[in-house]
């Protein structure tokens, strides 16, 4: 039959999958694309000039004022979460012997706030820091 669906086949419909980030993918002429790119293409008309950046640091949220353009650097310095690597449970902390250092990189620069007894007092010196020092941060 002309035009009917085969199994196993999507003809007119949209598939989507995320992806390991947490990002929304979205099936257009047999490729994928993050789905926040084609909203921002759709909004404004151009493909973004650079990395976008969820505001909220949920990549599968891609609410219109969620979006941000910014690169790399803003996209780093929004980190909400420590990466999975990260021992400590802490954004820029890192154990040293008994000790937690807090660290932070500005101007692609890593600086050292200082040395805590708790992984918790480096991460609250480190989000003090990460406020004052990151145009990108939104925590």
């Amino acid at each position: 039959m002309p035009g009917a669906a085969r199994s196993g086949r999507q003809d007119g419909g949209v598939r989507s999958k995320t992806s390991r980030g947490g990002h929304i993918k979205l099936c257009v002429d047999k490729t994928f694309y993050l789905a926040h790119i084609i909203i921002w293409r759709h909004v404004t008309g151009e493909w973004p000039p650079t990395e976008i950046d969820h505001r909220n640091g949920c990549g599968s949220d891609n609410w219109w004022l969620n979006l941000r353009c910014g690169g790399k650097a803003v996209n780093a310095q929004n980190l909400h979460r420590p990466l999975i690597t990260n021992s400590t449970g802490y954004l820029g902390v890192v154990p040293v012997g008994d000790k937690f250092e807090a660290r932070i990189t500005v101007d692609n620069k890593q600086r050292r706030i200082g040395g805590f007894d708790t992984a918790k007092e480096a991460g609250e010196a480190h989000l003090a820091a990460k406020r004052l020092l990151h145009p990108g941060c939104t925590i």
